[in-house]
């Protein structure tokens, strides 16, 4: 709340007049010709504004109109919609003139706001005009540093952004999503309102989260509709000084989409880095390049750094490519490297995904074209291992198709070292080459260089998709027969300059080797660097220079105390590193000279000798020395407390003693294994998704060491951003769901089978399932019967909705699939033909001919039968559904459904009663099993379903002891409570705390709320302040401002007898701010106010002498707490603030003369302050803070 008081001693009579701005015309005719913007008496504009109205109401005259801006900063947004009169002969052009121009603001609630929007408008250039969002608040933020749109029937073509800088929102410290730097949309309706030959160059894009997106119009599921065609982005640095990155997991930094004849090149992609703090629910993508149902060149791009280090199952790609169907993606020239994805998230070992692709080429809706991929170069590197499945080049193959892919003259490198801690049933490596397809007619190609330089590597696979055979390759031969291609390419390492920083130009002998001949293609006949490509051209982006002169050295290196073969060790010869494979075989090429050659591998003596080396091949026999070391072999079982007795799978423990070992997995039945060396201490973490991690250390001995079976809790997940907000005579309480829209498993059952049901003469129409009152869409649904009375190879599978008590409605099926394959003795999936909504709860169930033997657990804890839930009918078309329980079942069918959870369902009944205990005509026949069987399914380790939350009121010191603390409602289903008893409260501090309640009586931390404090209405109390100078003599018109702790803000000026008095005033801690023409400013703090008081500040005047003034600048208070000011003479174009170990913790831009700069945040300490001019003049000033 701001207060502005202004005593007056006289009235006086004001007479108004109306009179033109400075800078602004009356224009009746076109705009034409060259025209000024900026703050001079003689310029045309005074800002952006004043033109562009202009423009918009006189249009565009003949030969268009150039806007020269004066350097500076203009703090406004800009706007250009349905501009008439721009042609190619008439166009327009905003272009800074000798300097530098910024266009900075602030944005709105809404979620597209723009610094520079350009709607159904043509031939519009921004050259050199720097957008920047200065928001300090996210409800400020500008979401988009340029917009070009259209409208349904016009859409925006031949604009130009260019030669400029989008840096948005760089002192908040969130991205969401929705952080553009350019954005090029279409809403088009007709061919007309596509947005065509729009050019983006020369840019620098910083701090959002997609750089640069050009989207077509599509149809719902991503076909192409009304593609745009012609549109370049070209010469682009993004993430050079803050990376593109994202709050939510996602972040892009070229992303286009439903073009034709797109080109991109010459960009660089220096930093694309995410890193939030919640995993995302469903995969998010960081990735250099993204282009879906597009046609084009992409050439000369160096996509240089691509770095997720969240949870989840998010995947890091260099560039990823869905050419639409019957078009053509051309891609070469470019670099892709450093692409790392950090671990700790547990890939499924069913789960055929790919994580950390260099190139990835999959099909999608309105896709299935041809990608051309020459002369590129993919080098996967990072020092850690990887437990993630990673290929330099990936092709999808899924039940809808492929796309074409035709690769030549390309070096596709994986160096990234295979963790082996995440098995998979399709591998989990890296490789250089995955084609996920069986057959050949996909991928075809020669000329390559594939290489992988880790042992447990694979060259390529083939064959990935869901149910079909895979074959990993470990030598280029392999691939090629298998493949029938590659039959001219290589196998080798590569030297390049700068590897870790993303130059990979070819260095060293690799210049020179012949070995990476390649064929000319039609039409690349340059390099990235633009230097003409051979006759016979190299491999690569970059060009190579051949030489006869490259030997080959190669050998072998053995155990020297067994004489076996040594995979992985790691052979340096100059600047040349290989690994050896199984056989301890090693090979490179090199020039003649001399050299220095080391071997090294963990456990063994390291090897190095100084050699020459001959104009002639060299072979080499080397023998390493192991370190003896003794050994314990560690082993344990890891099971979960909501299935106590059944091993975990997929958990990991990770052990760190001296060093740190890799996390180990779980493998089906829980079993962990690991040798470290003995009789040190380690410490340990056990953990898995859905559960609390454990821990604890130990001290193992040389041999067999077991640590027995380690139990996980199940971890409910607790609601997020609890706040309690006070009003006059109640508190509301907030909060978010655990994890809005969660991805869930709807089930009842423990997994383990103890019997079956069906009915005896069963037939089509006699369906038994499970009943879920959720609002829900449903993606998938599986079910497990036994082959009792089978075989069962066809099943149907219904959803039937609910009435509007929750029951079972048997005439409202919502989804039927028959003949459906089923596999006794197993779990069966089948995914839905398209995702089903079912807002009001629905039925899941499964029929057969005959007895249909779907399995049942026993119904005990930690799944405990449910009444009301499992159900039963003999004939759906003739007969209702009944209870379970009423035929004296009670357990849980084998039966889930996978989808999004959006909370309870609402219905007229509250279920708390069995349905009446009346035996049907039709009843289901039990069959036990011989012994219980345990299931295992991919849905045992989502989340249990979440039915409502606990709220509770308690003192603010009162956190550790619940049982102190007041239940006000233990069955909230919505978001919010509203604690209408707070008036009856005691004075006193308060907190809420939110609890989610999950199914099966699994309950969640506590999340709490701020605080929140119930005292008597004090009595109001009043300010008088006096301000004198030195002696003592009252200074009129000073502008005092007075600042609660908590926010709330007192301003006025002092009458002519230097007195201001404030009314009203909260008790409680202030700081006081002075400031008066002539004088230094007055700054006190922690001034306590609990009853009417007067204050005084006495006010020095400038002399110029002052210990805090230097030059030209005044830095105040100093030292000071929650914030400090500094005043110039001459404007401040930036602002760096310097701790004292020389990191720069914080920088503005702000523009201006005087600036104001919040610490509340920084540490105590002093700084180090460096301010620099336009004019390029820098003062260095020390700052403490108390």
């Amino acid at each position: 709340m701001q207060h502005n008081y202004k005593h007056f001693t006289f009235f006086s009579l004001f007479v108004l007049l109306l009179v033109a701005p400075v800078g602004s015309q009356i224009k009746e005719s076109p705009l034409s010709g060259t025209l000024t913007i900026g703050p001079g008496g003689d310029d045309d504009y005074n800002t952006f504004t004043a033109a562009t109205n202009d423009l918009m109401t006189q249009g565009v005259g003949e030969g268009g109109v150039l806007f020269l801006v004066a350097p500076g900063t203009y703090p406004e947004r800009v706007t250009l919609s349905n501009l008439t009169g721009t042609s190619a002969d008439n166009p327009v052009e905003f272009r800074a003139n000798d300097g530098i121009v910024t266009l900075t603001g602030t944005g709105t609630t809404a979620n597209n706001d723009a610094m520079v929007s350009i709607h159904a408008t043509s031939h519009i250039t921004f050259d050199g005009i720097h957008v920047e969002c200065v928001a300090t608040t996210i409800a400020e933020r500008v979401e988009m540093g340029y917009l070009i749109s259209g409208s349904d029937t016009v859409g925006s073509n031949h604009n130009t952004i260019k030669n400029a800088s989008v840096l948005m929102g760089g002192e908040l410290g969130e991205i969401t999503h929705h952080v553009m730097g350019v954005n090029i949309n279409s809403t088009a309706t007709a061919p007309s309102g596509a947005n065509n030959f729009n050019t983006i160059h020369n840019m620098t894009i910083d701090n959002v989260s997609t750089g640069v997106r050009i989207a077509g119009k599509q149809l719902m599921f991503g076909e192409p509709e009304f593609p745009d065609t012609g549109n370049t982005i070209s010469n682009c640095t993004f993430g050079e000084t803050l990376p593109i990155t994202s709050s939510t997991g996602t972040a892009i930094g070229i992303r286009v989409r439903i073009q034709e004849n797109v080109t991109i090149s010459d960009n660089i992609i220096a930093d694309v880095f995410s890193n939030p703090e919640v995993a995302p629910v469903f995969p998010a993508n960081v990735e250099g390049i993204n282009m879906f149902n597009c046609g084009g060149d992409v050439f000369n791009n160096q996509v240089q750094r691509v770095y997720y280090l969240g949870q989840g199952p998010t995947t890091v790609n260099g560039i990823y490519m869905n050419p639409t169907e019957n078009d053509t993606i051309r891609l070469y020239n470019n670099f892709i490297s450093n692409l790392y994805k950090a671990p700790g998230y547990n890939l499924p070992s069913f789960d055929n995904s790919t994580t950390i692709k260099g190139i990835y080429i999959a099909k999608n809706t309105g896709g299935g074209g041809l990608v051309q991929a020459w002369f590129n170069t993919v080098v996967l590197d990072h020092p850690d291992p990887s437990p993630y499945v990673s290929g330099s080049l990936i092709m999808r193959s899924f039940s809808g198709g492929s796309c074409y892919v035709e690769i030549y003259n390309n070096i596709f490198i994986n160096n990234l070292v295979p963790a082996g801690t995440n098995p998979n049933e399709y591998t989990n490596s890296s490789f250089a080459i995955i084609d996920g397809n069986t057959d050949n007619e996909f991928l075809s190609g020669d000329n390559n260089l594939l290489y992988v330089s880790h042992p447990d590597a694979f060259i390529a696979q083939k064959g990935r998709r869901l149910g079909t055979a895979i074959t990993n390759c470990t030598t280029l031969e392999e691939w090629s027969e298998i493949a029938e291609m590659d039959y001219n390419s290589v196998s080798k390492s590569v030297n390049f300059v700068d590897l870790a920083g993303g130059d990979l130009h070819l260095a060293g002998a690799s210049i020179s080797d012949p070995q990476l001949a390649g064929i000319a293609i039609e039409g690349v006949d340059f390099d990235i660097d633009y230097d003409p490509r051979a006759e016979i051209p190299g491999m690569g982006a970059d060009e190579y220079d051949p030489s006869d002169a490259v030997v080959s050295v190669s050998g072998t290196v053995s155990d020297d105390d067994t004489g076996n073969p040594l995979q992985g060790v790691s052979i340096t010869l100059g600047e040349f590193s290989v690994m050896t494979n199984a056989s301890g075989l090693f090979s490179l090429n090199i020039l003649p000279g001399m050299y220095t050659l080391t071997a090294e591998k963990e456990d063994y003596f390291p090897f190095s000798q100084e050699m020459e080396i001959l104009p002639n091949d060299t072979v080499l026999e080397i023998y390493l020395t192991p370190v003896p070391i003794p050994m314990a072999l560690v082993t344990g079982i890891i099971e979960g407390s909501d299935m106590p007795g059944t091993g975990l799978e997929g958990a990991f423990i990770s052990f760190l003693g001296e060093e740190e070992f890799l996390p180990v997995y779980t493998n089906e039945q829980g079993e962990f294994s690991l040798e470290i060396p003995a009789n040190i201490t380690y410490s340990w973490t056990a953990a898995a998704t859905g559960y609390e991690p454990a821990t604890g250390t130990f001290t193992p001995e040389e041999g067999d060491f077991d640590m027995g079976v380690i139990v996980l809790n199940e971890y409910p997940f607790a609601p997020l951003n609890a706040t309690a907000t006070q009003e006059e005579d109640l508190v509301t309480v907030s909060w978010d769901a655990p994890v809005p829209g969660l991805f869930t498993a709807f089930r009842y059952d423990n997994g383990t089978l103890t019997g079956q049901l069906g009915y005896q003469n069963g037939t089509e129409n006699s369906v038994l399932g499970a009943v879920h009152r959720r609002n829900a869409v449903l993606h998938q649904i599986s079910w497990f019967l036994s082959s009792e009375g089978g075989p069962h190879n066809l099943v149907n599978i219904f959803v039937f909705g609910l009435d509007e008590e929750g029951m079972p409605d048997r005439e409202n099926i919502l989804y039927l699939a028959p003949n459906i394959n089923n596999t006794d003795n197993q779990w069966n999936d089948y995914t839905l033909t398209e995702s089903l909504s079912a807002p009001n709860g629905f039925l899941i169930g499964v029929s057969t001919s005959g007895f249909l033997a779907l399995g049942h657990d026993a119904g005990e804890e930690p799944w405990p039968f449910q009444p009301e839930t499992q159900f039963a009918t003999p004939n759906f078309l003739q007969n209702d559904f009944v209870t379970m329980e009423s035929m004296n079942f009670q357990v849980n069918f084998l039966i889930r459904a996978h989808g999004i959870d959006f909370g309870p369902a609402l219905f007229d009944k509250s279920y708390t009663q069995t349905s009446p205990n009346l035996l049907p005509v039709h009843q289901p026949m039990a069959v036990e099993a011989q012994q219980p069987v345990r299931t295992r399914h991919m849905t045992d380790q989502l989340p249990r379903v979440l039915n409502h939350y606990k709220v509770y009121r308690l003192e603010e010191n009162e956190t550790d002891n619940e049982q102190s603390w007041t239940l006000l409602s233990d069955d909230v289903t919505d978001l919010q409570y509203i604690d209408t008893d707070w008036l009856n409260q005691e004075p006193g501090q308060y907190l809420y705390a939110v609890k989610a309640a999950w199914s099966g009586g699994v309950v969640s931390e506590p999340a709490f709320t701020n605080t929140v404090t119930m005292s008597p209405d004090p009595e109001p109390v009043h300010v008088t302040l006096l301000t004198v100078g030195p002696s003592g003599n009252p200074v009129p018109d000073a502008m005092v401002v007075l600042n609660h702790q908590q926010g709330e803000s007192f301003s006025g000026t002092t009458n002519q007898e230097g007195l201001t008095v404030f009314e009203d005033v909260p008790t409680g801690q202030y700081e006081l701010t002075v400031t008066a023409e002539g004088y230094h400013p007055y700054h006190e703090e922690e001034i306590q106010i609990s009853q009417s008081t007067s204050l005084t500040a006495e006010l020095e005047v400038i002399t110029h002498t002052g210990l805090l003034q230097e030059n030209t600048i005044v830095l105040y208070p100093n030292p000071a707490t929650r914030q400090f000011f500094i005043e110039s003479d001459k404007n401040i174009r930036q602002l760096e603030v310097f701790n004292t170990e020389g990191k720069l913790i914080y920088i503005h831009q702000p523009q201006q003369e005087k600036i104001r700069v919040n610490t509340e945040a920084w540490e105590a300490g002093q700084y180090i302050i460096v301010i620099t001019h336009n004019q390029g003049e820098q003062h260095t000033l020390k700052w403490q803070k108390q």
